[in-house]
């Protein structure tokens, strides 16, 4: 329950449009259709007794991790 709950604030940020410059226009971090595909990853290995079940869900958080940990503004 608590890896569901905590995917589903992670989901919210991942989907939130990030500050492109312009004052109308935001992207969104990943698509729904991305979100969703690492969802359906996660709940497989939340799900999952064997550790390597879905370890492509973990590469792309720590890829995630990686990619944000320079602009992370731990102070907002």
């Amino acid at each position: 329950m608590e890896a569901r709950q905590s995917w589903d604030a992670l989901k919210f940020d991942l989907c939130t449009t990030v500050d492109s410059g312009y004052r109308l226009f935001g992207l969104p971090f990943l698509t729904r259709g991305e979100a969703d595909e690492l969802e359906r990853e996660l709940l497989v290995e939340v799900k999952a007794t064997d550790p390597t079940a879905a370890a492509s869900a973990r590469k792309n958080l720590h890829a995630i991790l990686k990619a944000c940990a320079g602009r992370i503004d731990v102070l907002a």
